[in-house]
């Protein structure tokens, strides 16, 4: 590649801290307009003002420059420890795969081996940069690419119904208080269904954009975002591997793309939150913000600065802005990584504890949400009475009998096949294929924090109830398997043996790992479709359009669930009796049982497949219960019942397919 020297900060590493910053100030700014009842007006004005700041803070802070230190120097035994780690890392993997306390122990053992033989040696790079402005370009060639196939590839979830309506419902009233409550059913006083989601901002980014432009708030999400986010992965994978991996960081980036788009078995495996879903806050989390975060934390520890400080903590908060999970995730991964470039020893420590202090907005803000949901628990725990409470309890402790989180968070998430012992191959001997320096420290220390922390099986009830909440399996979240991975396959690029060697070794490799999974992430299979830029919709999507387009805003409506869930999506929304069921089950206290019950029947109903006798009857005293305007029915055989119940109650079809019929209130 061509060698000519670039900015010693690349433009690919200036604008994902630039995008950081920038959605970091957007973040404090609806945070502020959250917590004072504010309007998405009024978070634009902070953040505003935030921008205005930020430049003047920026030339005020001083910086440090970096330590330049000498490599370290391999032990005589190096080679000898590797073989030996790849080794146990197999055998552990392919024989202890199916126990998870065994395999925790294992991991535990050889990781820390591991880490207690890497910290003899500077965990300073052992390499100079590859630099150049091919390098660079070859970068914003694979974001290009990135960006295309997040437009090209189409596989419509139906989470949309709530992130898409969080920011319809701020596009139809941006002088409404933010978050203040539910906005799918239109049920006041509503509370949104789980408090943490007060804190997501990804969603109002999106509000603000589509009112200030006129673009469709699902064009936003589906177009604009997913295109901007799938071309910032590869520059923030890039701008950890530089740390990690300097001398081949690029090699690094294009086999964990290929890692992303090849392992697509699983609906809640790494790659299917890349490519295919990444216009969701989570997916920016997981994919783009984390590695950015692992990578600031490198360099702040290495050499701490308020500047480098500042971009820490900004980037953090930006994670919390896409999703809830950040307030524990980014800190776990800031203090992962930030250990790995220090020595032990007092300063170490004092380095470490600077680090975590850049995590003091994310754990003040989770300090006081963990209030919030202990008492939402206490509520929704007390409310059936104490006999089902005490059921519930005991049911709570049987699911966490040491190993069965574990076990339940690796079929998620690496699934139980041959994929599944590869990715523990990486996890307990990624290190070993790793040369000496900071790119093998990371492999060893990183994954032993979050197994000793967050993956413990003895702590895994003290860690869902208190930490990362019913999602135990997010905890793989911090846990960088496709970064190991990437640095196992790549590795041949270290060994010193030549760069045609080196690649042809490398492409073998991936192509025998592309070989494992069962489908890619693009793949039919998994429910992806190929094709021109479009919403990533479903065909009930469609319908719902028609659908809307006959309704006055705001009006109740009842829609078969497929179609349900596309009607928060559209601005100057309807609000169906049900969206989800899992979106009013968390209101069970404040509806009542009975409520709930009668919202599911009409739901049923008007879907052909209510078991209950007298659904005739509930179905038409819902229709004046709930004020209904609209109805979507579904042609089945039962449909009879409900035409007559339709007509009794002054509706009138508008519109008649072979599939479905609209009727409206006359």
């Amino acid at each position: 590649m061509n060698s000519r020297p670039v900015p010693a900060d690349p433009w690919s590493e200036r604008i994902v801290d630039g995008a950081c910053l920038v959605f970091a100030a957007w973040t404090l700014a609806c945070h502020m307009a959250v917590a004072a009842g504010g309007s998405l007006w009024l978070a634009a004005t902070g953040f505003v003002a935030l921008l205005v700041a930020l430049p003047v803070a920026l030339r005020r802070l001083p910086d440090a420059p970096m330590p330049l230190v000498p490599p370290p120097v391999a032990p005589g035994w190096d080679p000898a420890l590797r073989a030996g780690g790849i080794l146990a890392a197999c055998v552990a993997a392919w024989t202890l795969s199916e126990s998870p306390l065994a395999l925790w122990w294992a991991a535990v053992g050889l990781l820390g081996a591991a880490t207690l033989a890497s910290v003899r040696q500077d965990p300073a790079p052992g390499a100079s940069l590859a630099r150049g402005r091919g390098f660079e370009a070859a970068l914003w060639g694979l974001a290009l690419g990135c960006a295309g196939l997040a437009l090209l590839a189409h596989r419509p979830d139906l989470d949309d119904a709530f992130y898409l309506n969080l920011a319809v419902a701020a596009v139809d009233d941006p002088r409404a208080a933010l978050l203040a409550e539910d906005t799918l059913h239109g049920i006041a006083g509503l509370p949104v269904h789980y408090p943490t989601y007060r804190v997501h901002t990804w969603e109002l980014w999106n509000a603000l954009w589509s009112r200030l432009t006129g673009v469709p708030v699902i064009a936003m999400f589906h177009w604009v975002s997913a295109l901007l986010a799938a071309a910032l992965i590869p520059l923030a994978w890039a701008r950890l591997f530089r740390r990690l991996v300097p001398s081949y960081w690029l090699a690094a980036v294009c086999v964990l793309l290929l890692v992303l788009i090849v392992g697509g078995d699983l609906h809640r495996g790494y790659g299917n939150f890349a490519f295919v879903r990444i216009w969701q806050g989570k997916s920016v989390v997981l994919s783009v913000l984390l590695p950015v975060v692992a990578a600031c934390a490198l360099d702040f520890s290495r050499a701490p600065s308020w500047r480098r400080g500042l971009l820490l903590a900004a980037t953090q908060i930006a994670a919390l802005g896409c999703s809830s999970s950040a307030l524990w995730a980014a800190p776990a991964v800031s203090l992962s990584a930030a250990a790995c470039a220090l020595r032990p020893g007092r300063a170490g420590l004092r380095r470490l504890a600077l680090a975590a202090s850049t995590s003091i907005y994310l754990l003040g803000v989770g300090a006081g949400m963990q209030a919030t949901l202990a008492e939402d628990h206490a509520a929704r725990l007390a409310e059936p009475g104490p006999a089902v409470a005490a059921e519930k309890r005991e049911e709570r402790a049987s699911r966490h009998v040491p190993g069965l989180q574990l076990e339940a968070a690796l079929a998620t998430v690496l699934g139980d096949g041959a994929a599944r012992s590869l990715g523990l191959v990486a996890l307990l001997g990624g290190w070993a294929f790793v040369a000496p320096g900071l790119g093998r420290r990371y492999a060893c220390v990183v994954p032993l924090a979050v197994l000793l922390v967050l993956l413990n099986p003895y702590t895994s009830d003290a860690v869902s109830r208190s930490v990362v909440g019913n999602s135990y399996w997010r905890t793989f979240w911090v846990l960088p398997i496709p970064a190991l991975l990437a640095l196992s396959l790549s590795a041949a690029f270290g060994w010193g043996r030549g760069r045609v060697l080196a690649g042809s070794a490398t492409l073998l490799a991936c192509g025998l790992f592309a070989l494992v999974p069962d489908h890619t992430t693009l793949s039919p299979k998994n429910d992806v479709r190929l094709g021109w830029p479009g919403f990533k919709v479903t065909e009930a999507y469609r319908v719902a359009e028609l659908f809307h387009e006959r309704m006055p805003a705001g009006a109740s409506v009842v829609a078969p669930r497929a179609v349900a869930a596309w009607l928060p999506t559209f601005t100057g929304r309807t609000h169906p009796l049900l969206v989800r069921d899992a979106y009013l089950r968390r209101h069970r206290a404040a509806l009542g049982h009975e409520d709930l019950d009668h919202r599911l029947l009409m739901t049923e109903f008007v879907s052909g497949v209510s078991a209950e006798p007298n659904a005739a009857l509930h179905f038409a005293h819902g229709l004046e219960r709930y004020a209904v305007r609209g109805v979507l029915l579904a042609v089945t055989p039962t449909a009879l019942r409900a035409r007559e119940a339709l007509r009794d109650a002054g509706f009138e079809k508008v519109l008649a397919t072979l599939e479905f019929e609209i009727w409206t209130r006359i």
